[in-house]
C-alpha cells in the first residue's frame, strides 16, 4: 500500500469513555484526504444568502449502486446559523431539503452498517443536477499499516474504530483503534486508548479496561480526564488506596515510551546473493535472480524528470540520489518459463512491486505466464519506500535489458504492479508508451486529473502526474490496453473506480475495470482475475520477429 502525500489536518478524535459512571461521547474524525473543489466564483458574490429559495437534493447508493433507505442527511450552513433539520432518503436513495438560502453547506450522511460520509454541497436557485453519494461498507478492510505521512490512515481507522463502536461492535472499534496506536505518541495516544478503555468495558472486561486507562494514563499522565476516569472505576470496584498510588507513581514518572509509535512497515532494504549478470542466464528458463548492465535509454534522468514536468534542480534538492543508482547494485527477479523458445509471440510483464521483492511467488501464477506465454520480470528493494521516479527507471531498465537477450513481441510489454507498485505502474505507462503497450493496476492506481471521490461530496483525489501531451495523449487513449484491478472490500476500490469512470469520460477506448467479490486491499495476486488483465493487457498475438527501439 502507498498513501499519497497530500496536505491532511491533524484534526483526531478525542475519544472518551462513555456507559453508566464512564461519561461522554465519540466524536466523528474528520479525514480529509481529498481536495476540497474550489468554491464557485458565483456563489462567493452572486446570490442572497438570506433568501430560502434554493434546494439541494441528492440519491445515495452502495458499492454496488443500489439505493440505500433511511440513509439521515444532515445540512450545516458554512455562513452560520443552527444546522438544517435532517433529511432521510427514500426507497430510491433519493433526498431532498426544504428550501434553504443560496450558500455553501457542510454535509453529513450516516446510516447503520456504513461509514458516514461528510462533505460539501454548493446549494443555487439556479437548477443542477442532484449529487450522487456512494456509502462505504463497514466491511471494507481498511489499511494494515500507514507509510510516509500516516495521518490519512490515522483518520481513517479512527473513523472506521468511532462508527463500529457506536454501533455496538466493540472488538471490530478495538482492532482499528490498535492500528492507530501504533503510530500515536503522548496526548493522541491516550484520547485513542480511552477509547479502546470503552471497548472493553462494553465488553464487560473490567482488568483490560483498567488496563488501557493506565496505558492512556503513561502516555499522558496530565490528562485529568483519564485520571477521573480511572479512579471512578477503581472506587466502585472498593480499591481507591491502589488507585492513588497508582495516580501519585504516574503523576511523577515521564510517559513512556514502549516502541509502538514506530511505523510498522519500516523496509529495511535486504541484498540478495550476488546476482548473475543477465548474459549468462539468456535464454535459461526456470526463476532466477539477476543483474543488468545497460541503463535504458528512456531512464535518464532528465527524460524521466522531463516527463513528470519536475525541473531537476527541485527534484535534487530533495532527493541528491534521484536515478543516480548504480545497475551493478541492483537485482531483478527474472521468470522465464520452461517452454520458452526464441520465437515470435512472447510477451514480457514489468513488475513494481510495493514490497522488497520482484518475483512471483504463486505457482498458479507461474502457471498461468507460462499458458499467455509471457515472461516476468521484478527489480528488488523497489517497493513503496524507494522514489517513484527510480522505481520507473528501474522498470525501464528491466523491460531493456530482458529485450536484448531474449525473443519478446515489443506489442505485448505490460508493467504491472500491486498498490503503491500499481499507482507507479499507471505514471511509467503514461510516460513511456514507446515502451509500454499494457498496463495492469492491482488494487492501486493514480491519475493525472482530479478524480471525484464518490463517498465525500464536493471532494476530489488530486492529480498525481501531470498529463502528457496533447498529441502523446490522444496516442495513449487509442492505443494502451488499461486493466484496473480491485476488491469489492479494498479500500482502494472507491477511488480505482472512479478513475476508470474519468477514462472512459476522457476517451479511453481500450480500459476495463475488474473487481473481484469479497476481495480486501492484502487478497494477493489471484491468478483467475490476473488471467483476465493479461489477456486484455497482453493478448497473444501473431507478430513476425520485433524490432528493438532506440
Amino acid at each position: 500500500m502507498e498513501i499519497r502525500p497530500r496536505p491532511i489536518p491533524s484534526r483526531l478524535l478525542a475519544p472518551v469513555l462513555v456507559a453508566g459512571l464512564l461519561s461522554a461521547a465519540l466524536a466523528s474524525a474528520v479525514a480529509a484526504q481529498e481536495t476540497e473543489d474550489p468554491r464557485p466564483s458565483d456563489l462567493a458574490t452572486g446570490f442572497d444568502a438570506t433568501a430560502a429559495t434554493a434546494r439541494s437534493a441528492g440519491r445515495v447508493v452502495d458499492r454496488s449502486g443500489a439505493p440505500v433507505h433511511g440513509v439521515t442527511v444532515r445540512l450545516t450552513a458554512r455562513s452560520g446559523g443552527a444546522p438544517q433539520p435532517p433529511v432521510t432518503t427514500d426507497a430510491k436513495g433519493r433526498w431532498s431539503t426544504p428550501p434553504l438560502p443560496s450558500g455553501r453547506y457542510d454535509i453529513v450522511l450516516e446510516k447503520e452498517g456504513f461509514l458516514p460520509s461528510d462533505g460539501f454541497v454548493d446549494v443555487s436557485a439556479r437548477p443542477s443536477d442532484p449529487i450522487v453519494v456512494e456509502l462505504r461498507s463497514l466491511d471494507e478492510v481498511t489499511p494494515a499499516f500507514a507509510e510516509g505521512d500516516p495521518r490519512g490512515s490515522i483518520e481513517d481507522w479512527i473513523e472506521k474504530g468511532n462508527t463500529l463502536l457506536e454501533q455496538g461492535q466493540a472488538a471490530g472499534a478495538r482492532d482499528e483503534y490498535r492500528k492507530a496506536l501504533r503510530y500515536l505518541e503522548g496526548e493522541r495516544r491516550a484520547e485513542v486508548l480511552r477509547a479502546v478503555a470503552r471497548t472493553h468495558y462494553l465488553d464487560g472486561d473490567v482488568p483490560a479496561t483498567l488496563d488501557s486507562l493506565v496505558d492512556a494514563l503513561r502516555a499522558w499522565p496530565a490528562s485529568e480526564e483519564t485520571r477521573v476516569l480511572y479512579r471512578t472505576l477503581m472506587e466502585q470496584l472498593g480499591r481507591v488506596e491502589q488507585a492513588d498510588g497508582v495516580l501519585a507513581d504516574l503523576g511523577e514518572a515521564p510517559a513512556e515510551d514502549d516502541g509502538r509509535a514506530a511505523d510498522a512497515e519500516a523496509t529495511t532494504r535486504r541484498r540478495p546473493p550476488p546476482p548473475e549478470p543477465i548474459a549468462a542466464a539468456a535464454h535459461r528458463s526456470g526463476e532466477q535472480t539477476v543483474r543488468f548492465t545497460e541503463r535504458s535509454p528512456f531512464g535518464t534522468r532528465d527524460r524521466i524528470l522531463g516527463r513528470y514536468g519536475i525541473a531537476e534542480s527541485e527534484v535534487l534538492e530533495i532527493d541528491s540520489d534521484a536515478l543516480a543508482y548504480d545497475l551493478a547494485d541492483e537485482s531483478f527477479d527474472l521468470l522465464v518459463p520452461d517452454s520458452y523458445r526464441a520465437e515470435p509471440g512472447w510477451g514480457l510483464v514489468v513488475w513494481i512491486s510495493p514490497g522488497p521483492r520482484g518475483g512471483v511467488g504463486a505457482s498458479e501464477v507461474r502457471a498461468l505466464l507460462a499458458r499467455e506465454r509471457l515472461l516476468w520480470v521484478g527489480a528488488n528493494d523497489a517497493g513503496n519506500p524507494r522514489p517513484k521516479w527510480d522505481r520507473i527507471g528501474l522498470a525501464l531498465d528491466a523491460a531493456h535489458n530482458v529485450e536484448r537477450f531474449y525473443q519478446i513481441d515489443p506489442e505485448r510489454i505490460v508493467v504491472a504492479g500491486y498498490s503503491g507498485g500499481g499507482r507507479t505502474s499507471m505514471a511509467a505507462a503514461v510516460f513511456f508508451p514507446e515502451v509500454f503497450r499494457g498496463v495492469v493496476c492491482w488494487f492501486g492506481v493514480d491519475y493525472f486529473e482530479p478524480v471525484r471521490v464518490a463517498y465525500k461530496p464536493g471532494h476530489s483525489w488530486p492529480a498525481a502526474f501531470p498529463a502528457p501531451p496533447r498529441k502523446t495523449l490522444s496516442q495513449i487513449e487509442s492505443r494502451l490496453r488499461i486493466a484496473l484491478v480491485t476488491g469489492s472490500r479494498d479500500f482502494n476500490r472507491s477511488e480505482t473506480a472512479g478513475v476508470f469512470r474519468e477514462m472512459e469520460s476522457d476517451g479511453f477506448s481500450r480500459v476495463t475495470y475488474l473487481e473481484i467479490p469479497g476481495a480486501d486491499h492484502y487478497h494477493g495476486l489471484d491468478a483467475e482475475w490476473l488471467a483476465r488483465a493479461l489477456a486484455f493487457t497482453a493478448p497473444i498475438t501473431s507478430t513476425g520477429s520485433p524490432k528493438r527501439r532506440e
